[in-house]
């Protein structure tokens, strides 16, 4: 039954996300080195991670060197960073 219950509330959040209503979530520090998923944005890029430097305060992409800028910690929430630096660096996707 526990199973179901997840499934309807990743539902309602979806719907309520769909409506632009934001939901709380807690904010932690997360470190961008050690974050799973930086590997499959590098591949977006067509870079490897050791492509990433982090010393940026807001995500950017160095087209001429082909170096991805990012913030070393964020205290914004995972979905949030994903999407501000998913702004940053869709201009730059094939």
């Amino acid at each position: 039954m526990s199973a179901v219950n997840a499934s309807t509330k990743q539902q309602q959040y979806a719907q309520l996300q769909s409506m632009g209503v934001t939901i709380y979530t807690p904010l932690a520090s997360i470190t961008l080195a050690s974050q799973p998923w930086l590997k499959d944005v590098c591949s977006l890029l067509n870079i490897e991670i050791s492509d990433c430097i982090f010393d940026a305060i807001e995500p950017t992409f160095d087209v001429k060197r082909n170096k991805l800028h990012l913030p070393a910690t964020s205290h914004a929430n995972e979905q949030s960073l994903k999407k501000l630096i998913w702004q940053h660096i869709r201009p730059f996707v094939n």
